[in-house]
């Protein structure tokens, strides 16, 4: 297809403000009509550029031999930006025979279930490593020919000091490489691969799957590789000539699995990947990297809209090779800020950058300004994030102070995620805290009920068909906080009468708007109420893709060293070969974090990591607390 500079104007006018153009490199993008890797600085507009060019494309829809297009992402994101920003354009590329979702939903809808119908005729339910353990339990006890796994799973719960219940203890189960049977977090094997209860736990897997059609989720993915080393071939023909497009988006996030379905599936369609190999942090600490080897035909997008160039040049000796970013747009003159604290005055750091959102009249835009504080660490041994607030805490689902807002949150984040199998689980969490708070305990135990213990209690409520409520849930085509928050009171009005919902008035208001910021466990507000600054506390890893008034990133400590020192080196261009991951963890983090303001960016670091690294920072405003 031929993308010409009409159409191009044509797609400004309607997703630029008025007056703007996209960039030649981004034109380059919209005109690409050949598989490419497209590396995107933060707040390049990468996802605008998307949007315009399946706007561009949908116009010559449909292809030959009624081929579409795929979009896959990592959320669901993707379709509600679809529907907001391209109007009647979306109902075409939303539909047959395209396909906008989660590369996971991908990889279940065209690879692991139709492989799995080699195993079962029946109908394939993906269940939650919970669900999935209690049937495995169900058919273990009630079934003769597993008597040696049965014996086996009695015997070492009765002897743990950490299980407590059957169920529990399955979910760690699992066979290795070498065909042993293992438990999680446990150096030696249960059961080597000659014994009878690791051949039966093999088996009644295999039953639960053939004649149940019951499979985990982590099975299903497993299953999915299998399926690309059987079908790799077949399953390529068939999608390209199903897809002529295929856009990744955040593909730095794919994980090893993922990349592998990608770059097999797509082998001969045209196949665009879009992303940052700098904001390859994905969702924890403890993740594993997986490799993007980027071509050096690759296209890049080095201007940014978010940040001035002072922000700009901060970033640049944090990105791989060095690349060049060139602020558009942004003449904030507001200069990076570093704050450097003595070991006593850590707890000021959140003062100092309040003076500063005041001082250069963040809090007085137009648009009601963002400010958040963030940190690589969230708790341990160390500074972490909590250091620089005592007040904060680990945002906890079983916290004391925890209400009906909190699990809303929960549920809009494991939604728009996809990861629809976690939704239940935290609906069962909820009504284990309602239950506490209204003082129901279980009948026979006379104990709190649990999240495992209070499902029977609500697959037999009469009041509510509880499977058929949350499957509603799930099938919502736009997840909301209001939809979300009218669904759990609709839910929790039918099981439970009036006197109990008087007694949920704190769980239940805790939620309501007017007392949302005081509640929150990571909140800052400042003691002058008339001011109207609130500072939120998160890790980086839950702000990425954010865009913020001002940021202030905080130093933090794991391994016996902070992020911030082991990244001067880099910063330093000084000797840095045979890094250990730790280091290039610390510094895709700190490029992460550093990215998010548009105006204000502000670092706090310890005086001792300040010492003899002044040079670094000749360029940042310093306030020092002594």
């Amino acid at each position: 297809m031929e993308i010409n500079d009409c159409d191009i104007i044509e797609i400004e006018e309607i997703l630029l403000p008025q007056g703007c153009h996209f960039t030649e490199e981004g034109k380059e993008f919209l005109r690409c009509n050949e598989s490419k890797e497209v590396l995107a600085c933060p707040g390049s507009g990468k996802t605008t550029l998307l949007m315009a060019k399946l706007y561009l494309l949908s116009k010559s829809m449909p292809f030959d031999n009624n081929a579409g297009i795929c979009v896959l992402s990592h959320t669901n994101v993707a379709v509600n930006e679809i529907k907001k920003r391209l109007g009647t354009a979306a109902d075409k590329i939303l539909a047959y025979p395209n396909f906008v979702g989660t590369i996971q939903s991908f990889i279940d809808k065209f690879v692991a279930f139709p492989y799995l119908t080699n195993f079962t005729d029946v109908t394939i339910q993906v269940v939650d490593d919970s669900n999935y353990a209690e049937r495995l339990w169900n058919l273990c006890k009630h079934n003769r020919k597993y008597s040696k796994l049965k014996w086996l799973i009695e015997n070492n719960v009765k002897n743990s000091v950490k299980y407590n219940d059957y169920a529990a203890y399955i979910k760690d189960l699992y066979i290795d490489e070498n065909h042993k049977l293992r438990i999680k977090n446990v150096t030696k094997c249960i059961s080597g691969n000659d014994k009878p209860s690791t051949s039966q736990f093999i088996n009644i897997k295999g039953e639960l799957l053939s004649n149940h059609g019951i499979i985990r989720y982590a099975d299903a993915y497993a299953l999915s590789s299998s399926a690309i080393k059987e079908y790799g071939k077949e399953l390529k023909n068939l999608m390209a000539s199903r897809f002529r497009y295929v856009f990744v988006d955040e593909y730095q996030d794919c994980d090893l699995l993922q990349s592998d379905v990608i770059n097999t599936l797509f082998d001969t369609t045209i196949l665009q990947k879009i992303g940052d190999i700098d904001q390859a942090i994905y969702n924890s600490f403890h993740a594993d990297e997986t490799p993007w080897n980027i071509s050096e035909k690759a296209l890049t997008l080095p201007g940014s809209n978010r940040y001035n160039q002072k922000i700009a040049d901060i970033l640049i000796p944090l990105r791989t090779n060095k690349t060049p970013i060139v602020s558009l747009n942004n003449n904030c003159k507001i200069p990076p800020t570093l704050i450097v604290y003595s070991e006593e005055r850590i707890e000021d750091v959140i003062d100092v950058f309040y003076e500063e959102i005041k001082n250069n009249k963040l809090n007085k835009l137009t648009a009601k300004g963002i400010f958040k504080a963030i940190g690589m660490i969230k708790n341990g041994s160390g500074i972490t994030i909590g250091s620089y607030w005592n007040k904060y805490k680990i945002d906890n689902i079983n916290s004391n102070n925890v209400c009906l807002e909190d699990y809303i949150n929960e549920l809009l984040f494991e939604l728009i995620k996809g990861n629809l199998h976690n939704v239940e689980i935290i609906i069962r969490k909820m009504f284990c805290r309602i239950c506490f708070i209204c003082g129901y305990v279980e009948e026979k135990t006379n104990r709190s009920f649990t999240v495992n213990t209070i499902k029977d209690q609500l697959l037999s409520c009469n009041k509510i068909d509880y499977k058929n409520s949350i499957l509603r849930l799930c099938n919502t085509k736009n997840y909301s906080f209001n939809e979300v928050k009218k669904f759990l009171l609709s839910l929790i009005e039918e099981i439970f009468d009036s006197s109990d919902i008087k007694t949920l008035n704190d769980f239940i208001d805790d939620s309501s708007e007017n007392s949302k910021i005081s509640k929150s466990n990571n909140i800052w507000k400042s003691r002058k109420c008339d001011d109207e600054i609130n500072v939120e506390f998160n890790t980086v890893y839950k702000v990425k893709g954010e865009t913020h008034t001002a940021t202030l990133y905080l130093e933090t400590e794991t391994s016996r060293a902070s992020d911030i020192k082991r990244v001067l080196p880099i910063v330093n261009n000084k000797n840095t070969k045979n890094l250990k991951s730790i280091h290039e963890k610390s510094r895709k983090v700190i490029y992460v974090g550093l990215s998010r303001p548009s105006h204000l960016l502000c670092l706090a670091i310890q005086q001792k990591t300040y010492s003899n690294n002044e040079n670094v920072f000749k360029h940042w405003k310093v306030i020092k607390l002594e």
